[in-house]
This record gives structure tokens, C-alpha cells and sequence, in this order.
């Protein structure tokens, strides 16, 4: 049944953010998400609350492109985002016989689809900035979804690398996914999903992973980040630190350096293929922290508009400070360092995702914010469609930890 068969009321939330005897300022409005129709439109100004800062590539796939959707020069915070201030941004993927589908939100033509078979992969051309020594840090993001759990080209170990950047002698980094059925010579890591990075020559890497049940045709988040600065691998899962471990230790000896290899996907070296689908590949030239990782995974689908009709204000539960009075009373904040961000909902509605604006409605300067005892708090509204008796559930981001605010719709 359609949605236009649903009676449905938009409900605005707001929320405060206070501490004692300071205002913690929000951010102006961020900018409404519109449909992709060409990579231009998808663009990084375009994916309000998605990290910009170090962006170095960002492959959409939308409507079966293969652009790098990142500006040549620099992105939209002035940042170089092409790797040690270089002036050219990594190319468009070349395609090597994969089609395009439907992504994880059913949009059609928006996703690279891989068939396994030897001859069905996609590769980018070397650059700089897919390497973890160009900056000292690199962080991969991107969703996948395999059709299959038991993969018919894999490697003799029972892998496939469904993405990397390596070739003999020139090694880097791979993302690897175990078969569920192993023989009894394999490895017991059935379905595991791991993260490595390489010498040039190869040999055992280091590496984290996460190894749980999986289902063929569930999209997963996936961000594996690597940072010399810390010396870790760390692999997130939709959004979950799965597992982290030494990018250099004495067992291994990894030292990274920057190879010539490209990156491919549904591949690495040709030794094995995935078959499944890859989608919103983003890379970037430093170690993205926790809370940014979590705003990739909630990234909202591009192609839906929120609906601003038939509107109405609801105000929060009263005990919304008392839910972030941890943060909000923490006297080592000062007002400008906080953020509130609307990240997600739940519900019938007919968008889930991040909240169509951010306000910064309170007092006219920081100043004020911190001086005037009366005057009116900063707040950040987020305003989504639901339905009539709709249960709902909101989570706000505010700086590096979230609240929820659960509810039902009104009747009407």
C-alpha cells in the first residue's frame, strides 16, 4: 500500500542545549539533501552532516557514474583533498564488466553490481591519496552487500578480496570476506570480514576483523581506518568499532609505504572475485574519529526530499536537558565547541535520516550566548514526516555521544 493512502503530520522537534552560566552555540542551518541526478549533484555540499575535512574521493555510483564525485582541487571546507597538497584528484573508476542495481535504499542504477566471475571487477588508477604513508593516516568507507555467502571464485585460503590495492611486490591495503562453507584445510573464519594493510612485498599483514552471521543481500557499512599516528587498524561495522588492533608490530613488520598499484573492486589482484554489490566508496586522508564513522552509516538516501507540508510543532520531553546535562554541564566546554546533529529516525515515515535543518535560533552572538542570563537558547529543530499514531524514535549526536527521544505521533 502507497504512502499517499496514510494520513501523515510532520513533527518538528527541538532540542536545547545549555550549561552553567553559558549557552553552548549550534550550527547555522545545514543544507537540505537532494536527488543525485548527475555526479555533480553529488557532490560533497551536497550530503549535509556527511565529514568533508580530508575527503579525498567519493564514488556515488548514482545513475551508473563512475566519477570521483570530489572537486579536483580542494572540497568545501578549503582542505587539500588530493594528498600532500597535490592539484589533481584521483580519476573515475574504469569499468572491467560490472553492471549497476538498486542501492541499499532501492535505488535503481546506484549501486556497482559484481557477477564473480574472473572477468567483472572495476579499477581506479594509482593515485597518492589511496595510500596510508602519503598522509600517515587513511580511512575507507564504503557499503556492500554480497549476494552470496560461499563465493565460487575464491581464493585457495576460502577468501575473496572484494576490494584493495595491491599487486605482487606492490602491496597495500585489502578488504577480505571468508566463505561460509570451508573445507576442513581452511581456516575456521567463516563469513569473516577483515581489514589489512601490507609491506610492498607482501607476506603475512596486520589486520583487524569482524566475524559474525551473515545474510546474502544485506548491505553493510563498513570503515576500515588505519593511522600510523596511533599505530592502529581499526574496523567498524555499521557504525561499530568491531576490533582494533597494532598496524606495526613485531610478528609482522608492516611498514607502509606508498605502492603503484590501483585500487580495484570486486577484486585485488585478480586472484579471486566477489560477487555482490558495492556502493558509496569514500576515502579519506586521515583517521576519521568514531562519531564521524557513525555519521557515514546514518547517511541518509540522496534521492528523497523531505516533505515540509501539513506542519507541526512539537516540543521535546522537559527532560531532555537532564539526557544531556553530562555533556551540557561539562566545565571544560566553552560555548562554540559543542555540536547538535539530528542523525536518525525511525518510523513509518516517509525518510529516515538526518533532519532537514539545523537552527541556530538562540542569542545573536557568542557573547550573548555566554553572558545574557535571560536570553533565549540556542536549539536545533528537526522537523520529519510521520503518520498518524506513528511510534517514532529520534536519535540526536551531540558532540561524540548520542540520546534517543522515543514517542508516538499525534492522532489527528
Amino acid at each position: 500500500m502507497g504512502f499517499q493512502n496514510f494520513h501523515k503530520r510532520l513533527l518538528t522537534y527541538t532540542a536545547f542545549a545549555a550549561c552553567a552560566g553559558a549557552f553552548l552555540a549550534i550550527p547555522a542551518a545545514a543544507a537540505t539533501p537532494t536527488a543525485a541526478a548527475t555526479p555533480a549533484a553529488a557532490t560533497t555540499s551536497s550530503n549535509a552532516g556527511i565529514p568533508q575535512d580530508g575527503l579525498v574521493a567519493y564514488y556515488p555510483f548514482t545513475g551508473g557514474s563512475l566519477e570521483n564525485a570530489v572537486s579536483p582541487a580542494t572540497n568545501d571546507t578549503g582542505s587539500s583533498n588530493t594528498g600532500n597538497g597535490a592539484t589533481t584528484a584521483p580519476q573515475a573508476a574504469e569499468n572491467k564488466g560490472a553492471t549497476f542495481g538498486p542501492d541499499r535504499f532501492g535505488n535503481e542504477n546506484s549501486a556497482a553490481v559484481f557477477s564473480g566471475d574472473s572477468n567483472c571487477y572495476m579499477e581506479i588508477p594509482d593515485h597518492d591519496a589511496f595510500s596510508i604513508g602519503t598522509a600517515g593516516a587513511l580511512t575507507i568507507s564504503v557499503w556492500v552487500s554480497p549476494k552470496v555467502l560461499t563465493f565460487r571464485n575464491a581464493e585457495a585460503a576460502g577468501y575473496v578480496h572484494w576490494m584493495g590495492k595491491g599487486v605482487p611486490h606492490q602491496h597495500e591495503w585489502v578488504l577480505r570476506m571468508y566463505n561460509k562453507e570451508l573445507t576442513a584445510s581452511q581456516e575456521n573464519r567463516p563469513n569473516r570480514m577483515s581489514a589489512y594493510a601490507f609491506n610492498l612485498e607482501g607476506g603475512l599483514g596486520s589486520g583487524s576483523y569482524v566475524q559474525e552471521e551473515l545474510t546474502a543481500g544485506e548491505w553493510m557499512h563498513i570503515a576500515a581506518r588505519y593511522d600510523v599516528a596511533s599505530n592502529t587498524i581499526t574496523l567498524f561495522k555499521n557504525g561499530v568499532q568491531k576490533d582494533q588492533d597494532p598496524l606495526y608490530d613485531e610478528t609482522y613488520g608492516v611498514q607502509v609505504q606508498n605502492g603503484t598499484a590501483p585500487v580495484r573492486l570486486g577484486t585485488r589482484s585478480l586472484w579471486s572475485f566477489f560477487e555482490g554489490s558495492i556502493d558509496d566508496l569514500r576515502f579519506y586522508g586521515r583517521a576519521l574519529s568514531d562519531s564521524e564513522i557513525v555519521a557515514l552509516y546514518n547517511e541518509p538516501n540522496p534521492a528523497v526530499k523531505p516533505d515540509t507540508s501539513d506542519k507541526d510543532t512539537t516540543a521535546l520531553p522537559s527532560d531532555i536537558s537532564g539526557d544531556t546535562s553530562s555533556i551540557a554541564n561539562d566545565s571544560t566546554k566553552t560555548p562554540g565547541d559543542s555540536t547538535i546533529t539530528a542523525i536518525r529516525a525511525s518510523g513509518n515515515s516517509r525518510a529516515l535520516g538526518n533532519s532537514r535543518a539545523l537552527e541556530n535560533t538562540g542569542a545573536n552572538s557568542q557573547a550573548q550566548r555566554k553572558n545574557a542570563t535571560h536570553a533565549r537558547k540556542p536549539q536545533a529543530t528537526f522537523t520529519r514526516d510521520f503518520y498518524k499514531n506513528d511510534s517514532y524514535r529520534i536519535q540526536f549526536l551531540v558532540d561524540d555521544k548520542t540520546f534517543d527521544i522515543n514517542g508516538r505521533s499525534p492522532q489527528h
